[in-house]
């Protein structure tokens, strides 16, 4: 291990240090090097870093780097710490900066340890105790790990030409980059303030009470701190609703109407009325922050036509986002900023949520961030449920599913949509629900699931391929695993354009209860092809209309199980 340890003099009662550590590793077989970098002013106290970092010489997919750093104070008054980090691939020549993210996957994480004794806000860590002369810190950090699925350097690519097949390297960004974590430490007198310019959001559902109570809504019969369920509280007044740096000349910060919406850290944010139902929300401070509880924010506004996210807005300390958008039924378009960071959030179920039988979704466009990162979402139940109406819909790569496990009605009732933009990220390895994932998607002409989209722990399949009218192609991996599914039904049902399906050999159905209308008003079927694991047990229920609507004409492959052609209604076929 190789240690170094700084010592700084430091200005009494303002920033104590300040000192930026970089990691530089460069792949592709290039020599690593480790540099400390420290930016300080002279003063009355001294503290010390001490960093312990092993600098690989080829650092590769899989490998993990220890990294730790600590902090003590070697003045002589108590002293407060905080810690920021921030990550960066950079090309071959070091000057060019490239995604953290390539084809889906995030290239390095870093790994956290002694979450107890920091603190995260407004992007820093802090240092929950006072550092009292000569006490050190725990360290924030433990290892940098390399991805496992990160894939640098081209892979080649060969083309037959007259005189034989020639293969050639095509160029790559990250051929030789370079990856730097750059550590930014600062302290302060234990009696001082930290200069904070940022302000902080109270939870989802408080602000959006605070949006109704602006336009004079009674909410004192609506509970904060409880869920609100699919069925937020309505309101039909709030037109628009934007995050500013600058408030409009017509509104008067001193006399306009107006609502709290910050916690005590930090600066002030207030939603501020201009009179006409159009709100603003606006603060002093540079950046405002969402609260780790972002659920219901703008959910049930139902008259809202213009929705402005700017870069004020910073998403990055969210983890909840349940609901966040949902029943937005007038607004057309939601193309969320860069700031819109969602790397920290678990839950995104119903995010997007729309579902009424009386009203369509009025959304045409939703254009998700390159900053839309779900590598650590775990739940996307409806996500994009009701949404019937979208028709350009943008995902960036770092929508990733590797780690949810619940997808049940995740795209339901996107009737517009073509095509599902991230289909080669479809990683569904710990997945249990899928009950009717794509059902009513009636504009969608061709599925084609990739090998990722594993299916072994899935237990409820109810509709997952249902009522999508248009869908003349369906093509499911050997990865469609479905030996532990218990419910089937409707799975199939009035996909009427289909005219042929080949299930998998791992289509298994030794473990289903309910067989009901799964492959019902397959009205164009002409051919049908189940594998040997394709059985219908003794205690199967709901089989009188398992094929209920499949025309006389259609075949069955003969080497079917002899359960299935008992209830077969068409011929069959060598």
């Amino acid at each position: 291990m190789k240690h170094l340890r700084n010592k700084k003099s430091l200005l009494l009662g303002g920033v104590l240090c300040a000192v930026a550590a970089t990691i530089g590793v460069s792949v592709a077989y290039n020599q690593d090097r480790s540099t400390l970098e420290n930016a300080f002013k002279l003063g009355a106290h001294e503290i010390v870093a001490t960093e312990v970092f092993t600098s690989p010489d080829n650092w590769k997919p899989c490998d993990e780097v220890a990294k730790t750093l600590t902090i003590q104070n070697k003045s002589s008054v108590d002293i407060k710490v905080r810690v920021k980090y921030d990550e960066v691939w950079r090309d071959a020549t070091d000057t060019e900066e490239l995604p953290l993210i390539k084809d889906g996957v995030r290239l390095s994480n870093i790994v956290l340890q002694n979450l107890d004794d920091w603190e995260l806000s407004g992007g820093y860590y802090y240092y929950k105790d006072v550092l009292a002369p000569n006490a050190v810190t725990s360290s924030l950090f433990e290892k940098v790990t390399f991805n496992c699925d990160a894939n640098l350097g081209a892979d080649n690519v060969c083309r037959e030409t007259a005189s034989g097949t020639v293969c050639e390297k095509p160029d790559d960004d990250y051929e030789k980059a370079k990856y730097h974590l750059k550590i930014k430490m600062e302290s302060i007198r234990a009696n001082d303030e930290w200069n904070i310019d940022v302000g902080f959001l109270q939870t989802g559902r408080r602000v959006n009470m605070a949006f109704r109570k602006v336009t004079g809504m009674d909410v004192s019969n609506i509970d904060p701190d409880e869920d609100w369920g699919y069925f937020p509280y309505w309101n039909e007044s709030v037109k628009s609703l934007s995050f500013v740096h600058d408030l409009p000349e017509e509104i008067d910060p001193g006399v306009a109407n107006k609502e709290l919406i910050s916690t005590d850290q930090g600066l002030p944010i207030y939603v501020y009325n201009d009179g006409e139902d159009n709100l603003y929300v606006h603060s002093d401070a540079e950046t405002i922050y969402a609260n780790a509880d972002s659920s219901y924010m703008f959910a049930g506004f139902y008259g809202v036509e213009s929705l402005e996210l700017t870069d004020v807005f910073d998403t990055s300390e969210a983890t909840n986002m349940h609901m966040m958008f949902s029943w937005l039924n007038r607004l057309k378009s939601i193309v969320l900023p860069e700031s819109f960071n969602t790397s920290r959030v678990a839950d995104m179920s119903g995010m997007f949520y729309y579902y009424y039988d009386d009203h369509a979704s009025s959304l045409e466009e939703l254009i998700l961030s390159e900053n839309f990162d779900t590598s650590n979402v775990t739940n996307m139940e409806s996500m994009f449920m009701g949404l019937e109406n979208v028709t350009t819909f943008v995902v960036p790569d770092s929508f990733v599913t590797h780690n949810v496990t619940n997808m049940n009605a995740m795209f339901f009732g996107m009737e517009s949509v073509g095509a599902i933009p991230f289909i080669r990220n479809f990683d569904t390895s710990r997945v249990t629900d899928m009950f009717e994932m794509f059902a009513s998607m009636e504009s969608l002409t061709s599925l084609v699931l990739p090998e990722s989209f594993n299916t072994s722990n899935v237990t409820n399949m109810y509709g997952m391929f249902g009522w999508m009218r248009s869908l003349t192609s369906l093509i499911l991996p050997e990865s469609f695993d479905t030996s532990r599914v218990t419910d089937m039904s409707q799975m199939f049902d009035y996909d009427s354009a289909l005219a042929s399906l080949v299930l998998p050999k791992n289509f298994k159905t030794h473990s289903v209860i309910t067989f009901r209308r799964m492959f019902a008003e397959m009205t164009s079927l002409s051919s049908l092809t189940l594998p040997s694991g394709f059985v219908i047990h003794d205690n199967a229920q709901y089989l009188d209309d398992m094929f209920s609507g499949v025309l006389p004409t259609a075949t069955l492959n003969s080497s079917a199980d002899a359960s299935v052609k008992a209830l077969w209604p068409g011929q069959l076929r060598s």
